[in-house]
């Protein structure tokens, strides 16, 4: 298996083209490191193709994801829903999810 560092993903954020969002998602999907995974998710959401990291999330933000990537998605949603109305309606979505998750662990204490 080929070794990522935190510093390859960050290129690639900052890298705003087709090329690099490929490759972060081919990187999502194949790395299982949670540290690098949500630099990866956060990668994405810098990148401008507003239509793909609204697909993105949508798939794997409500699929059984670890907290810390489900907040970094919606740390994207909270940013791009300032200038995109479906990011801001994801961001909805998100907050009721979160909401729903601390209520859960809340009881379960």
């Amino acid at each position: 298996m080929e070794k990522i560092s935190l510093e390859y993903i960050k290129c690639l954020g900052k890298n705003k083209s087709k090329e690099s969002f490929d490759e972060l998602l081919r990187l999502f999907y194949s790395i299982t490191e949670i540290d690098l995974k949500r630099e990866i998710v956060s990668s994405i959401g810098r990148q401008n193709d507003i239509d793909r990291i609204a697909e993105f999330i949508n798939k794997e933000g409500f699929s059984d994801q670890p907290m810390e990537l489900i907040y970094q998605m919606y740390r994207t949603c909270l940013y791009k829903g300032k200038f995109d109305q479906r990011m801001f309606e994801l961001n909805e979505d998100y907050a009721k999810t979160i909401e729903g998750n601390d209520n859960y662990y809340e009881i379960r204490r």
